[in-house]
């Protein structure tokens, strides 16, 4: 990494790129054959909406999500909304606009192949009061939406992950093909690539700004290379600034991000400087256009929302500060870090075991590419220890540590130096087996949708699939658990006769740290029931049954 870019190339030529363009494309099909075909979560169909309403309204309003409170369950009228603030022309969404905008090709192609395809489709769904949808057309538009958007946004990831590995290890191909599809097929990258959710995208974008800032690194300080690297400085710049218009936490990865670029540029300058190749520079310009792009997004977007909102929203939190929940960093360290990690229902090491590798390999860096791994920690952390501390660390009704996807991709880099090092049996047979458990799982974890898992399992109890749950059900429009309140004898010390001191809330707690009440336990109920959220082997699957 001490040539400059124009010198050594590392991705140039037909082959380097047709090797990109395969691990692109078996991603890109092992996401597509696992899809459900349907959204999977208010968060998306918001999204969605918007999206649609972008592509054939040139609008940005939407009709809201309607609860009925009591049951949880969709109404029309509108009686209480989910995620949306009223604003200029109506309803508008919390969320961001970049990934509806960047949907909009997609909505106009479903719409020009509807009237061949969304009947047949249609016929093939069952129905599920999760679908948000009730008449082929719908069906069939939101179905070539999740089929295709995180499925393309996680093949370019992979792409662009192998592409840094190649850059870190020399160019050695088995370390980059190795490290992007263990990521894509043996993370949680693989079931949320069946989401519409906003944080693949937001980590595309945060992983192509890392790409930049080492390309970046590699290219000296001296006048002559001016030019290129203000061009990677517009490209991080840029990818910084898609990232702020995706979601509401990625101002935090651009600021980790430029503490990063800033300490790399200091390090790299004093380097330069003491071996005589840029005896005076100070990349000052790099810094400002980087900066400003940055910046610039994050005003316009504070602008933005301002208008949208008619001036109701707050000028950091958008549209979530008019949310009942509002914007909060209450989770106690430890609690968030726990969950995030080490809890059956949403740990990171439970549900990607893969990284488990990748940690591994971060320890067996080669010392001269100790300013990446330095890069890494200070980019990632901000936003490491927002998410830790964020009011919904768990991320709700979703497979697995939903609001860090982000970091999955950086942390599999680590895998990258184990694969590029010398190799004995051992090695090879933990390496073997890590990625078949670590893609296991991710198969697991794509069999069912995991909202139609915590909307039959948490609710009222119901004959074959319903848990016994730990705490009593109760219905609210999000359904959560409540604590039974027992007086205890104080002579034996077993709990006596029970008291109504009215309900007690409790968090998602029985999904979250009861193995037996987690989806670990609830998919293969689903599917001995005969459940299948793979939309192609659910056609095949009742064939081969009728056929026996």
């Amino acid at each position: 990494m001490t040539a400059p870019e124009s010198a050594s190339r590392p991705d140039a030529g037909t082959s380097v790129r047709g090797f990109y363009a395969r691990i692109g494309l078996v991603v890109f099909l092992a996401c597509l054959l696992v899809t459900g075909g349907h959204l999977m979560s208010p968060d998306g169909e918001l999204l969605f909406r918007t999206a649609e309403s972008m592509a054939l309204r040139g609008a940005l309003d939407v009709h809201p999500i309607e609860y009925d409170e009591a049951t949880g369950t969709l109404l029309v009228p509108p009686q209480h909304t989910f995620a949306t603030v009223p604003g200029r022309g109506g309803f508008h969404v919390q969320y961001l606009p970049l990934q509806p905008l960047l949907t909009v090709p997609l909505v106009w192609l479903a719409r020009g192949t509807e009237a061949t395809f969304a009947e047949a489709f249609f016929a093939t769904m069952p129905g599920h009061p999760t679908h948000f949808t009730a008449d082929a057309i719908s069906t069939w538009r939101r179905a070539v939406v999740v089929a295709l958007f995180n499925p393309l946004v996680t093949a370019l990831t992979a792409l662009v992950l192998a592409r840094l590995v190649m850059m870190l290890t020399g160019r050695n191909r088995r370390a980059a093909a190795w490290t992007a599809l263990l990521w894509a097929l043996g993370t949680v990258a693989l079931p949320h690539s069946r989401t519409y959710f906003t944080e693949p995208l937001a980590g595309l974008f945060a992983l192509l700004a890392i790409d930049q800032l080492v390309r970046w690194y590699g290219t000296p300080l001296r006048a002559e290379f001016a030019m290129l690297r203000l061009r990677q400085m517009a490209l991080l710049g840029g990818a910084l600034a898609a990232g702020i218009w995706t979601r509401m936490d990625s101002p935090l990865l651009a600021l980790g991000i430029g503490l990063a670029l800033v300490g790399v540029g200091e390090f790299k300058r004093r380097r330069e400087n003491a071996y005589g190749v840029s005896p005076g520079c100070w990349p000052w310009k790099d810094y400002v256009l980087a900066g400003a792009l940055t910046v610039g997004s994050f005003a316009a977007l504070v602008l933005f929302n301002r208008w949208r909102f008619d001036g109701g929203a707050s000028l950091i939190g958008g549209g979530y500060s008019e949310q009942p929940e509002g914007v909060a960093l209450t989770t106690p360290l430890l609690v968030g870090l726990h969950g995030l990690l080490f809890s059956p229902g949403k740990g990171l090491l439970f549900f990607s075991p893969a990284v488990v590798l990748g940690l591994w390999g971060w320890r067996r860096m080669p010392r001269h590419l100790m300013w990446f791994g330095a890069a890494m920690l200070v980019a990632y952390l901000p936003f490491t220890l927002a998410m830790v501390k964020w009011q919904n660390w768990d991320g709700g009704w979703c497979w697995g540590p939903r609001h860090i996807v982000q970091l999955h991709a950086p942390l599999m880099l680590g895998a990258a130096f184990l694969f590029a090092g010398c190799e004995t049996m051992l090695r090879r047979v933990v390496l073997k087996v890590t990625a078949i458990v670590a893609v296991g799982v991710q198969l697991f974890g794509s069999l069912q949708a995991p909202m139609e898992f915590y909307h039959e399992f948490y609710r009222t109890p119901m004959d074959g699939l319903a848990f016994r749950v730990a705490y009593r059900p109760t219905e609210y429009p999000v359904v959560m658990q409540s604590f039974a309140v027992q007086l205890r004898d104080p002579q034996t010390g077993r709990p006596g006769a029970e008291v109504d001191p009215g309900w007690l809330p409790a968090p998602l707690v029985d999904s979250l740290y009861i193995p037996q009440h987690t989806q670990w336990a609830g998919y293969p109920a689903m599917l001995k029931d005969g459940r299948c959220d793979w939309w192609l082997l659910a056609r095949v699957l009742p064939a081969r049954q009728e056929s026996d």
